[in-house]
C-alpha cells in the first residue's frame, strides 16, 4: 500500500476535541511542561546524581592500576 502522506498525528490523520486514536481523551499531567520538584527539588537531584557518579569514578580509580 503505497499513500503520498503518512498517515497518523504527523500526516493528515485528524482528531477532533482533543481525542486519541482509539476516542479517549487523553489522561497525564503534560508531559514537559514543569518539573514538579521546582527549582529546589532539581538542584537536589542534580547534587545527588553528581555525588554518585563522583563515587563510582572514585570506586573505579581506587580499584585500578592508575592507583598504585
Amino acid at each position: 500500500m503505497k499513500t503520498d502522506t503518512p498517515f497518523g498525528t504527523g500526516g493528515g490523520m485528524n482528531i477532533k476535541n482533543g481525542l486519541d486514536a482509539s476516542g479517549r481523551k487523553p489522561t497525564g499531567k503534560g508531559v514537559g511542561d514543569v518539573y514538579a520538584g521546582g527549582k529546589t527539588g532539581l538542584l537536589i537531584w542534580a547534587v545527588t546524581l553528581a555525588g554518585i557518579l563522583a563515587g563510582d569514578a572514585l570506586l573505579v580509580y581506587s580499584t585500578s592500576a592508575l592507583a598504585q
